[in-house]
This record gives C-alpha cells, structure tokens and sequence, in this order.
C-alpha cells in the first residue's frame, strides 16, 4: 500500500481533535477504508508520531485513539501541516517536481513555507 501524506495530516488532526485522553475514540475518515487507516498508524507509530501505549488500540473491529495518542514529534510535524494554504503549496509544490518526498523533506518544505508566511 502507497503512503499517503493527505491521509497522515488527516490522521494527526483527528487525534488532534479528540478531547479525552481515557477514552478510546474508533477512527473513521471519510473517504478511506479500515485497512488504508490502519496501514498509516502503523506508519505513524513506527515515524514515533504517534504512541501504541495509552494511545492506540488495535482491536478485530479495527482502530481506536485516545486524545494522548500522539507524540511531541507527531505534534511538532502537525503544526507545520496544519495551514490549509501551507499544506495545498507544499504538496503542489512536490507534485510539480519529484512527485513524492520523504517526511524529512515534506516536512523541511512546511516549515520553509511557513517561516515565509510569517516573513521570516
């Protein structure tokens, strides 16, 4: 399965969203099936984005979060990806060129545009 940076961000502002750190909330996002979702935690887990313990579970019926499940790194990358115009720029930006990056480099572009919003 393809990495999907659009279903990441998605990922990241839907813990973001979650309001109870002792409560597990089942992930849904609209637009993508269980398995893509639960193929990108697994991802974001392995980046340490996000944390398994206390954070994600696993179950047959498929994924649940708690608002705690996202680590400082996750938060860090989600504030860079978090601007709507920020995030369209960069990814036209890389579509326009290679097509696909790394995190590191999508990542470096968000802040490079982000510092530039802020006149940086």
């Amino acid at each position: 399965m393809k990495r999907d940076m659009e279903l990441v961000r998605k990922i990241l502002l839907f813990v973001e969203s979650i309001d109870n750190i002792g409560r597990y909330v089942p992930v849904v996002i609209d637009g993508y099936t269980d398995d893509a979702i639960q193929h990108h935690i697994r991802m974001l887990l392995d980046r340490g984005y996000l944390k398994e313990k206390g954070g994600v579970s696993f179950t047959y019926d498929g994924v649940s979060m708690t608002g705690g499940a996202m680590t400082f790194e996750g938060s860090d990358f989600l504030d860079a990806a978090r601007d709507d115009t920020i995030w369209r720029k960069a990814m036209d930006k890389i579509a326009a060129t290679t097509g696909t990056v790394t995190v590191e480099v999508l990542k470096a572009i968000l802040v490079q545009l982000s510092k530039s919003a802020v006149g940086l």
